[in-house]
């Protein structure tokens, strides 16, 4: 009788464990990406309460400053948060892209 004098894989046995391995690291990279997409919308919404609550600081301490509208509504845009020291600029770079957050609060 024929006996296999070497011990080896064969090609598919290999072929098997790296497809094998691509399933499991395919998921893994999803799994993190997904962690790290809820994550950053996450901190976007605390960095949000934490300027808002930023500008109610600053409107109880300057309430002869506030501009108010016909609604009796103020509006602060963050520039001018910016300008008056109310808020860092760091506080303003939104996590989930890097950018410089726009608009009012």
């Amino acid at each position: 009788m024929f006996k296999n004098k070497y011990k080896a894989f064969t090609l598919i046995e290999l072929m098997a464990v790296v497809i094998i391995l691509g399933i499991i690291s395919t998921i893994t990279v999803i799994t993190i990406n997904q962690s790290i997409k809820n994550a950053k919308n996450k901190l976007f919404s605390e960095q949000v309460i934490r300027l808002q609550n930023s500008v109610k600081e600053w409107s109880v301490s300057n309430t002869a400053l506030l501009p108010i509208d016909q609604t009796g509504i103020s509006f602060f845009n963050i520039n001018r948060l910016l300008e008056e020291g109310v808020i860092l600029s760091e506080d303003v770079l939104d996590p989930r892209d890097n950018k410089t957050l726009e608009g009012c609060l």
